[in-house]
């Protein structure tokens, strides 16, 4: 009757919430997906400004070697100007290699992140469903034991666990 059909309406929204809510996780899943990716780029493009910055400071500092290697009467680009300058692009240079492999390696670690998060929406989904499933599941059993029609002469025995063989 309609305790059957109340049952039922129940069993439908709480399947069709566990949806909904699936849905809303992959959604912010997804949005947390590009927003990591976007940090990524982000980091990316932050690490090679500063090794923009290390060349044009590299050019500051040589530039001064030279003007003062010429003022002292010895020339820029030789002497002991010239190994000041050498000195500097090693360094620079390294700190310009470090910076580069960071750029890439935070953008690799956006895309990674991101992902992750599109699996994890993915399973979000798959999740919902699986809940949707069992709670649509669970109502048609119990369904099917209100409609369990009476044998003649009584009620028909409820089902019984399954006994265990293993002794505990």
């Amino acid at each position: 009757g309609w305790m059957a059909v109340a049952y039922i309406a129940t069993a439908v929204i709480g399947a069709s919430q566990s949806i909904s809510a699936g849905r809303a996780q992959a959604a912010q899943y997804k949005i947390q997906g590009l927003q990591a990716l976007a940090k990524g780029e982000r980091d990316s493009v932050n690490a090679n400004i500063k090794a923009n910055e290390v060349v044009e400071n590299l050019r500051r500092v040589n530039s001064a070697a030279v003007a003062r290697g010429f003022a002292g009467g010895v020339g820029g680009f030789t002497g002991s100007a010239l190994t000041v300058q050498e000195s500097n692009i090693r360094k620079a240079g390294g700190d310009i290699r470090t910076l580069q492999v960071a750029a890439k390696e935070r953008k690799s670690f956006g895309q990674i992140q991101q992902q992750q998060f599109q699996l994890a929406a993915k399973e979000a989904i798959t999740s919902s469903k699986f809940d949707a499933l069992t709670s649509m599941g669970s109502a048609a059993m119990s369904m099917a034991s209100f409609a369990t029609p009476s044998a003649p002469g009584g009620p028909v025995a409820s089902p019984t666990s399954y006994p265990s063989h293993l002794k505990t």
